[in-house]
């Protein structure tokens, strides 16, 4: 370096340079008084350069000459930025302007420096970056600091079976001895930073903390590259997130580079700017500082060797010992393993009890935030600090030690809800990249979803660790699952972060609650697939008919000539899908039950609710739960969606009025005059021509023109699918016609309001009706007076709700002055049709439609109906 002592005004980027033979990069910068710096970056590990991907790694390098430049150019922060090296466009240059303004936030306040306006990095008009591709193994790089973080991603991916490498920024004794008792490979680079800088420094230029993260960013991702790996796996939590101080209208945050809002800028650029094909996120970024400390505290081998005192990596205050005993990183880390750890274990760790430590307090009320802010240190929230002292002061060996006396006798007493405090301080946070395959998942309930869940995910992730639990044995050979079962198979939920929940385990399960209330996700497959194909699904739900309905859209799309799939609750797996190549022309057609619902985080683009009565309600403890979950299928919606509504309910209406969603309530778009349903004022079909059975299926098919007009399906389309449209399996299916009895299959209908709709169709045709299942406590008397005014006269019932429902008709029948019906109550479905083809008179109808879910008899609807058709066929003859 030749000193100058003109300040210089200008900072320039002048080149980089690649030696093969010594694995070396060079990176050069210049100030214009004549002040010259050279940073090297050293590859350790052998490499062949014939064989990597030139254009890639050049781009790579190019950008971390750039995040290597920050510890030079905050020598003198010029106003002018040149960059000789190479050509950024103007989205480029403003991920720089803000990573360079943001990550020397403490640099900034402590030197008084006004950093408005001050970063701005020169950019080409009209240049554009194409993101480059790179085929890797699906292989993990962990950066390995030694300290407690980075020792619990590697206990979770090797939980997770992942195949993973260690990677190091330099080296130290902390990395070299903790990453011997990981047992894994370690690849080390080496940084060498211009003697020239070191001696500046020391007249008295700008100095302080850069955000040192983003450069090892830069550097692993060259790694990746280089050494043939998919995955960059950090160990960033959820505090990185909080800052220290607000200076001149901005947050100052020490872990800037660190935090969620530097990794999906990061992400961002990486995405659009580099390659899309190296996958970067911290793996830690769910936990907080505390949940990582108690995840730790379960990994002894690392205590005689791990240390998070970050003086063992400075050039200027080196540590005498693993543990400094003094700064803030120090003092954090002790609080928050004192949670966890016994006593005499964690003093001998820290070789000092530094809870005893008088001369500590001040730093420890500075954590506990009592005075100023929080320490510009990679520490935690003063929220987790209350909370491991809190957990600390329950134990007696802690209790006789100063700074727990201090904090017991000033603190703990301000503290509301010790409980809730505690548990915040544990909670996961929802905010995070962290890919579903590198989280400890377990699939709730092994039935018809959990094996759409499953299938997908040992398809997608062959090699993926998870686990599934189910009240019943668990029929499946496969060495990656671990397989939880019997009357507490429930308990495991604790242990794993994503829960990926079947509908048959209701959300008041006390075991989801507590994995809700510890932030753990509650997922479905219905997010999974949501969360990929959003905008191109058409999402039906209602308490009935949605399966008719979304068979309607899905009919007339595929007569129209669209790409359409019927999926969801009508049994048809949509996670398929996400296991073939992407492609933007399929419509996905998704019907969607309260239980598929009530956990969604996403709303399809055009979302229909054709009605809404009670359902369902053991399940979800209640109508207003129930209607909850329903409203999910809007409530996550934006300005380009649409909302296709029945008006006549006042509730669906309302939420109507809530959704950010064009709304469309298809009542009032579709009429019916002269016998012809209308769009608009466009003809669409005769009454006539359709086969649908009832008035509410008429509705149903004025919600399914609605969503063909969004897809521009022109009318004649229409009227040619709804003219081959008949009635779904078990929803008002004509069985046929015996003894001069017509026999009709409606298992579907499983609600009082469903049967009246079901009787509306046939009015006093009827002559027998099967009613009763499993009572949810629904109200029958609006029921027994339809059935009244249609003098239906006999009646099979079945439990548990049969006696309420046939008194129900008495007391009615009673009070019309109508004759006695006959009434058989009965389990078997032969007595059924015996009775039936007994007592039915001929020309008349027998209607199977139980006003109550099938449950008490029954494993469903459907085998419920199949089993009726087979008796009707049986007593035939």
């Amino acid at each position: 370096m030749q000193r100058q002592e003109k300040k210089p005004n200008i900072f320039n980027f002048d080149s980089y340079s690649i030696n093969e033979k010594t694995n070396t990069i060079s990176f050069l910068y210049s100030f214009n008084n004549g002040l010259k710096f050279t940073e090297t970056i050293t590859l350790r590990k052998p490499l062949d350069w014939k064989t990597i991907n030139r254009p890639l790694v050049e781009r790579i390098i190019f950008n971390l000459h750039l995040a290597l430049g920050i510890g030079y150019y905050k020598a003198y922060c010029p106003k002018k930025i040149i960059i000789s090296s190479g050509i950024l466009s103007k989205e480029e240059a403003k991920f720089w302007n803000k990573l360079y303004t943001k990550g020397l936030g403490e640099f900034f306040y402590k030197n008084k420096i006004d950093f408005r306006d001050l970063i701005n990095f020169p950019w080409q008009k009209n240049k554009k970056t194409i993101p480059l591709p790179i085929n890797l193994k699906e292989r993990v790089l962990l950066p390995w600091g030694g300290g407690k973080d980075s020792c619990v991603s590697a206990q979770l991916l090797e939980e997770m079976g992942y195949d993973f490498t260690l990677i190091t920024l330099r080296d130290s004794d902390i990395q070299r001895e903790t990453a011997k008792v990981s047992g894994k490979n370690r690849i080390i680079n080496d940084r060498q930073i211009d003697q020239g800088l070191i001696e500046l420094n020391k007249t008295g230029v700008y100095n302080g903390h850069i955000p040192i993260s983003a450069i090892y960013s830069w550097t692993t991702i060259l790694s990746a590259a280089l050494y043939n790996y998919r995955h960059v796996a950090y160990s960033n939590e959820a505090s990185a997130n909080f800052g220290n101080v607000k200076y001149l209208g901005e947050e100052i945050n020490h872990q800037y580079s660190k935090s969620l809002e530097f990794e999906n800028d990061f992400r961002l650029y990486l995405k659009s700017f580099v390659t899309a094909d190296i996958n970067h996120f911290s793996l830690l970024r769910q936990f907080t500082e505390l949940k990582i400390s108690k995840l730790f505290s379960k990994s002894d081998k690392y205590f005689s060797t791990f240390s998070s005192c970050n003086r063992n990596f400075s050039f200027t205050k080196k540590a005498q010992s693993r543990w400094c005993g003094k700064c803030p990183k120090c003092a954090f880390t002790f609080s928050q393993l004192s949670a966890f750890i016994e006593r005499d274990k964690l003093i001998k760790i820290f070789s000092k009890n530094l809870f005893a430590d008088k001369s500590l307090l001040p730093l420890f009320q500075e954590l506990l935030g009592e005075k100023r802010f929080k320490p510009f240190d990679c520490v935690g929230t003063p929220t987790e600090v209350k909370a491991s002292l809190l957990l600390a002061s329950k134990k007696p060996a802690w209790r006789q030690d100063y700074i727990i006396k201090y904090f017991q006798k000033n603190i703990k007493a301000t503290i509301k809800n010790s409980g809730k405090l505690i548990n915040d301080a544990l909670r996961n946070s929802p905010e995070h990249n962290i890919p579903d395959n590198f989280r400890l998942t377990l699939i709730v309930g092994y039935g018809l979803e959990g094996k759409f869940a499953y299938n997908y995910l040992r398809h997608k992730y062959p090699d993926f660790q998870f686990a599934i639990c189910d009240k019943k044995p668990i029929e499946l050979a496969d060495k990656h699952i671990l397989k939880y079962s019997g009357i507490n198979y429930l308990d495991s939920i604790k242990n794993y972060d994503l829960i990926i929940k079947s509908p048959g385990v209701s959300n008041l399960t006390p075991e989801i609650i507590a994995a809700k209330n510890s932030g753990r996700e509650i997922s479905s497959i219905t997010n999974l697939f949501l969360e990929k194909y959003r905008a191109q699904t058409i999402g039906v739900t209602g308490t009935k008919g949605k399966s008719t309905t979304a068979s309607l859209i899905f009919e007339i799309l595929k007569s129209a000539g669209k790409k359409v799939y019927l999926i969801g609750n009508i049994g048809f797996d949509p996670l398929e899908h996400l296991l073939s190549e992407p492609d933007d022309k399929k419509i996905f057609v998704y019907e969607l039950s309260s239980y598929q619902l009530e956990n969604s985080k996403y709303s399809p683009h055009v979302s229909v609710l054709i009605n809404i009565f009670p359902d369902h309600l053991p399940y979800h403890n209640g109508f207003n739960n129930y209607f909850k979950a329903k409203t999910n299928i809007t409530n996550f919606q934006g300005k380009n969606d649409y909302f296709i509504f029945n008006s006549e309910y006042p509730l669906i209406k309302t939420l109507s009025k809530k959704t950010e969603a064009r709304i469309i309530p298809y009542l009032n778009e579709c009429t019916i005059k002269n016998n012809n349903i209308y769009y608009k004022k466009e003809i669409i079909i005769s009454l006539s021509d359709i086969k649908l059975l009832g008035s509410h299926n008429l509705k149903n098919i004025m919600a399914a023109i609605c969503v063909a007009k969004i897809y521009n399906v022109s009318a004649l389309t229409i009227k040619k699918a709804l003219k081959a449209f008949k009635n779904l399996e078990h929803r008002l299916q004509f069985v046929g016609e015996h003894k001069g009895i017509s026999f009709y299959d409606d298992a579907i209908s499983t609600t009082p309001e469903s049967t009246i709709a079901a009787l509306e169709v046939f009015k006093d045709r009827i002559d027998t009706i099967i009613l009763g299942g499993e009572d949810r406590g629904y109200k029958f008397k609006l029921l027994a007076k339809r059935l009244a005014e249609l003098k239906v006269s006999n009646f099979v019932l079945f439990p548990d709700s049969g006696k309420k429902i046939a008194a129900e008709i008495k007391l009615v029948y009673k009070q019309k002055n109508l004759e006695s019906p006959k009434m058989l109550f009965t389990k078997n479905m032969d007595d059924v049709l015996m009775f039936a083809y007994k007592n039915t008179k001929p020309g008349k109808i027998c209607l199977l439609s139980t006003a109550s879910p099938s449950y008490s008899l029954f494993k469903d609807f459907k085998e419920k109906g199949s089993l009726f058709q087979k008796a009707i066929k049986k007593y035939s003859k």
